[in-house]
């Protein structure tokens, strides 16, 4: 079998496109891992807020593993420095985490709360101001100086612990 000339450079030509092809679709490949792989981190550590609520905390510190669930969600995310909480949220922290919230009513700063390790509180506003429910853990708590002389409610089962201290303006 005699193989021509012409024959060869035309076999020549099909690898060397081959090749070039094979070297495109890993370049695709990559940059679409790249992508997507990235979509997901940025998913993993999104934040989320309500703009249909005036938010009753902010998280003035964290350490370690600290989550929240919205009132309206079954899904637990990830809590940064500054995040704001909302009424009927629930917060909680792993083993060696604790988390600062402060309490807000009326964006008047009412109290601070520290929850330690494995805590879990809800927040809710009642009529009378704001309560925290809290579920189980520990938990540290200073009232501030607040005008309007409604106190925050600490809630755990039946007992109830009420911060207030009021600051009367001349």
């Amino acid at each position: 079998m005699r193989i021509s000339l012409r024959q060869m450079k035309k076999k020549r030509n099909t690898r060397s496109a081959s090749k070039v092809a094979d070297i495109v679709l890993g370049i695709v490949c990559v940059v679409g891992m790249a992508y997507f792989t990235w979509l997901f981190v940025d998913d993993l550590n999104q934040t989320r807020s309500r703009d249909d609520e005036e938010p009753v905390a902010t998280v003035t510190y964290k350490n370690k593993t600290v989550q929240r669930r919205f009132s309206n969600e079954e899904i637990w995310q990830k809590v940064h420095e500054d995040d704001l909480i909302y009424e009927g949220d629930r917060v909680r922290t792993d083993a060696n985490s604790e988390v600062q919230i402060t309490v807000l009513d009326n964006n008047e700063a009412k109290a601070m709360i520290t929850l330690n390790e494995n805590s879990l509180m809800i927040i809710r506003k009642t009529k009378d101001g704001l309560s925290t429910d809290f579920q189980k853990g520990s938990v540290q708590a200073t009232a501030l100086p607040s005008s309007d002389g409604k106190p925050v409610v600490i809630t755990t089962g039946s007992k109830k612990i009420s911060l207030d201290k009021t600051c009367n303006q001349a």
